[in-house]
């Protein structure tokens, strides 16, 4: 086992980029790597965290993070690591201006009107022409 085993850092499997043959490969990224500093920098992992999620949000997360190579108990972490690090949400969150508000709810009421994406496309297309 290699340095990183010792210090009971848990190996996160990433995807790399594709050669440029197309093949999929992937490469071993340590934890301490990921957060920006050594695990154990903020101590020894004793403290549980509990959320209440749906049944299919935890499953299509676990299935989403296994192709990834992490478990969900990983994903967590990194995310509360990305928290401390960045000192903000690893994600954007906007609030919708105006503008954009007002074309959410034409949206929302548009909402049966087109069977597929081509129908709204094609009324799109129609509306430029008059």
């Amino acid at each position: 086992m290699g340095a990183t085993a010792k210090k009971g850092i848990r190996p996160v499997r990433a995807k790399a980029p594709a050669s440029k043959k197309g093949a999929d490969q992937t490469k071993t990224v340590s934890a301490e790597r990921v957060a920006g500093k050594p695990a154990n920098a903020r101590g020894k992992a004793t403290e549980m965290v509990h959320i209440r999620v749906s049944e299919t949000l935890k499953e299509d997360a676990t299935k989403t993070l296994a192709e990834i190579g992490i478990t969900l108990p990983e994903a967590v972490r990194l995310f509360m690591h990305r928290v401390v690090i960045e000192k903000a949400l690893p994600l954007r969150l906007d609030v919708p201006n105006a503008k954009t508000r007002a074309a959410m709810e034409e949206g929302r009421l548009l909402g049966g009107k087109f069977a597929t994406a081509q129908e709204l496309i094609d009324d799109l297309e129609k509306g430029d022409e008059h």
